[in-house]
Protein backbone atom coordinates (compact mmCIF):
# COMPACT_ATOMS: atom_id res chain seq x y z
CA UNK A 1 0.00 0.00 0.00
CA UNK A 2 1.35 3.59 -1.19
CA UNK A 3 1.82 5.97 1.91
CA UNK A 4 -1.71 7.93 2.90
CA UNK A 5 -2.03 11.17 2.14
CA UNK A 6 -4.27 13.87 3.00
CA UNK A 7 -5.99 13.49 -0.45
CA UNK A 8 -6.69 9.66 0.48
CA UNK A 9 -7.85 10.45 4.17
CA UNK A 10 -10.21 13.24 2.54
CA UNK A 11 -11.80 10.04 0.05
CA UNK A 12 -11.95 8.17 2.66
CA UNK A 13 -14.16 10.55 4.43
CA UNK A 14 -16.29 11.13 1.80
CA UNK A 15 -17.11 7.77 0.51
CA UNK A 16 -17.87 6.56 4.44
CA UNK A 17 -18.87 9.59 5.88
CA UNK A 18 -21.93 8.16 6.98
CA UNK A 19 -20.86 5.15 8.48
CA UNK A 20 -17.87 7.19 10.47
CA UNK A 21 -16.48 6.48 13.08
CA UNK A 22 -14.00 8.63 15.32
CA UNK A 23 -11.20 7.49 18.36
CA UNK A 24 -9.89 11.32 20.09
CA UNK A 25 -6.34 10.30 21.60
CA UNK A 26 -5.52 13.52 22.08
CA UNK A 27 -6.11 17.45 21.67
CA UNK A 28 -4.53 20.51 22.09
CA UNK A 29 -5.30 22.38 24.91
CA UNK A 30 -4.41 26.25 25.46
CA UNK A 31 -4.36 26.09 29.31
CA UNK A 32 -2.13 24.12 29.19
CA UNK A 33 -0.04 24.99 25.99
CA UNK A 34 0.21 21.48 24.83
CA UNK A 35 -1.62 18.34 23.93
CA UNK A 36 -4.28 16.57 26.48
CA UNK A 37 -4.14 12.94 26.28
CA UNK A 38 -7.28 10.58 26.74
CA UNK A 39 -6.42 7.01 27.49
CA UNK A 40 -9.71 6.03 27.62
CA UNK A 41 -10.65 7.29 24.19
CA UNK A 42 -13.41 5.18 21.96
CA UNK A 43 -14.90 5.44 19.13
CA UNK A 44 -18.42 7.22 18.61
CA UNK A 45 -20.46 7.96 15.34
CA UNK A 46 -19.06 11.44 13.83
CA UNK A 47 -20.88 14.42 14.71
CA UNK A 48 -20.96 17.62 12.33
CA UNK A 49 -18.20 20.76 13.42
CA UNK A 50 -19.58 23.71 13.38
CA UNK A 51 -15.41 24.95 12.56
CA UNK A 52 -13.72 25.79 9.61
CA UNK A 53 -14.58 22.01 7.33
CA UNK A 54 -10.92 22.69 5.65
CA UNK A 55 -9.02 21.69 8.78
CA UNK A 56 -11.88 19.60 10.23
CA UNK A 57 -14.08 17.88 6.85
CA UNK A 58 -16.98 18.79 8.77
CA UNK A 59 -15.94 15.99 11.10
CA UNK A 60 -16.19 17.25 15.17
CA UNK A 61 -12.93 15.70 16.42
CA UNK A 62 -11.44 15.75 13.52
CA UNK A 63 -8.15 18.80 13.21
CA UNK A 64 -6.02 18.90 10.22
CA UNK A 65 -2.87 21.58 10.24
CA UNK A 66 -2.48 20.79 6.51
CA UNK A 67 0.85 21.90 4.48
CA UNK A 68 2.15 18.48 5.17
CA UNK A 69 2.38 18.26 8.51
CA UNK A 70 -0.26 15.91 9.58
CA UNK A 71 0.54 12.34 10.12
CA UNK A 72 -1.46 9.89 8.36
CA UNK A 73 -1.25 5.80 9.06
CA UNK A 74 -3.40 3.60 7.66
CA UNK A 75 -5.18 1.92 10.95
CA UNK A 76 -6.52 -1.93 11.18
CA UNK A 77 -8.04 -3.83 13.92
CA UNK A 78 -10.31 -7.24 13.83
CA UNK A 79 -13.47 -4.68 12.76
CA UNK A 80 -12.60 -1.43 11.79
CA UNK A 81 -10.23 -0.12 9.47
CA UNK A 82 -9.49 3.64 8.71
CA UNK A 83 -6.93 5.96 9.30
CA UNK A 84 -4.79 7.15 12.31
CA UNK A 85 -3.49 11.04 12.09
CA UNK A 86 -1.11 12.94 14.31
CA UNK A 87 -0.36 16.52 14.61
CA UNK A 88 0.22 19.47 17.09
CA UNK A 89 -3.22 19.84 17.69
CA UNK A 90 -4.74 16.46 17.50
CA UNK A 91 -4.61 12.68 17.41
CA UNK A 92 -7.45 10.98 16.29
CA UNK A 93 -8.69 8.01 14.13
CA UNK A 94 -11.35 7.78 11.24
CA UNK A 95 -12.71 4.44 10.74
CA UNK A 96 -15.39 1.80 9.78
CA UNK A 97 -16.73 -1.31 10.27
CA UNK A 98 -15.27 -3.85 8.51
CA UNK A 99 -17.65 -6.05 5.73
CA UNK A 100 -17.98 -9.58 6.96
CA UNK A 101 -16.05 -12.11 4.61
Amino acid sequence: MRKPTLATLKKFARENHANLLIKVAGEFDGMTDGMEWNSNAEFSPIRQSDVDSRHTLGIAGCWLVLQSRDHIKPYESDTLKGFSVSNSCASFTLAVKKEAP
